[in-house]
């Protein structure tokens, strides 16, 4: 694979993806996917344009099912529960077995992909089903209409401010993907970012017959000021992992999620994904440490991904005193974690040593916050 300073080819076929397959990009409307596009057409590859063109398609029958969806404005949903976190430290584990509790609901993928249109978007589901990847990029867990999903691609694709639209062009979007476009400045943007989002969160909470909500988007662990005023009485459960092996992870995942969405030809150099990872974390931790004591007393958890993957049954017990007042596991929850008690992370490229010095220095108050040797593993 050549590389030059933009980085190495996009190949999504190296992730299973093919050049017509649906990327998250096809839920947007056509005022969201405006915005995206707008002042990048120039970026876009050559062979994105089969993308591209089925971006502009599908946002043009998006607008029009938004319409038809008829959606009205629901009930308020209850207080939901919110599963914090940086990227690839265990929130999609996490999400899992607290959804799996019958008196949860987790927003679906269609839900996601689309948020403005999905009671339509529900009835196509099987042609959804057909059309996009079995498995995620980074990774390979499953991927399917109706499996649990992050509100950040709803956010994403209602058109409001997120650091995934990164992941359309990232040469534009590196160096700011802890400000411009990926979080909301103003407090007007704020309030305007929460009135779109929690009539999300009430219409998938509707549709369940008004089950608690349970939402996993590592932003959110920098949003924390900004949820607390949609929802004062929330309950949060933060996760962390080895600062190593998380920074290696989120290597990887940029480089496969990245290649995989992306209008453009490349994709980003090692060293410039490093430097945008470094960047969002430091935009999203300098949030939470500094909102974190805004929470109310008795509703944030805070637990490591290392004792989650060595032991998830006590883990799970854990978090559902910390929820409900006792350990007691719903059946659902137990026989997920007997499903999955062969599980063990994947493994990633060895960080360098500059690299490492830098992470040793910058992730500081992270790893002495949450119990993390400052020293290089062996």
């Amino acid at each position: 694979m050549k590389n030059d300073e933009s980085g190495p080819v996009a190949r999504p076929g190296d992730y299973g993806f093919t050049e017509w397959q649906p990327r998250i990009w096809n839920g947007m409307t056509v005022s969201a996917s405006r915005s995206l596009l707008a002042g990048n057409f120039s970026r876009v590859g050559l062979r994105r344009y089969p993308l591209l063109l089925s971006v502009v398609a599908t946002a043009c029958i998006n607008s029009m099912a938004v319409r038809l969806s008829g959606l009205k404005p629901p009930p308020p949903a209850q207080s939901p529960i919110f599963i914090l976190g940086f990227w690839r430290s265990g929130t999609t584990w996490l999400h899992d077995l607290l959804a799996a509790d019958q008196r949860h609901v987790a927003p679906t993928t269609v839900q996601c992909l689309f948020p403005r249109s999905f009671p339509v978007a529900e009835f196509l589901a099987p042609v959804v089903d057909r059309l996009i990847p079995k498995g995620r990029p980074m990774d390979a867990m499953a991927v399917a209409p109706g499996s649990l999903q992050e509100d950040e691609f709803a956010i994403l694709n209602a058109g409001l401010a997120s650091p995934y639209r990164y992941f359309a062009f990232p040469s534009a979007m590196a160096g700011t993907i802890d400000s411009v476009g990926c979080w909301p400045e103003t407090e007007a943007e704020r309030m305007a970012w929460l009135g779109v989002w929690r009539r999300f969160i009430d219409q998938v909470a509707f549709r369940s017959g008004g089950r608690r909500p349970v939402l996993k988007s590592p932003a959110h662990t920098g949003r924390i000021a900004q949820i607390l005023k949609a929802y004062p009485n929330a309950q949060f459960v933060h996760i962390s992992r080895d600062p190593e092996s998380l920074l290696a992870s989120n290597l990887n995942m940029f480089a496969a999620f990245t290649a995989t969405q992306t209008f453009e030809a490349r994709i980003a150099s090692r060293t410039a994904r490093t430097e945008t990872v470094f960047r969002l974390f430091r935009r999203v931790y300098d949030a939470y440490f500094a909102e974190r004591e805004m929470i109310p007393t008795g509703n944030l958890l805070e637990i490591g991904y290392e004792d989650l993957i060595d032991d998830p049954a006590a883990s799970a017990r854990r978090v559902y005193s910390f929820l409900q007042g006792e350990e007691t596991m719903p059946e659902e929850v137990r026989s997920l974690i007997s499903a999955r008690r062969d599980y063990r992370p994947g493994r990633h490229e060895a960080l360098t040593g500059e690299v490492l010095g830098r992470l040793r220095r910058e992730w500081a108050d992270y790893s002495q916050a949450f119990g993390y040797s400052t020293q290089s593993k062996k």
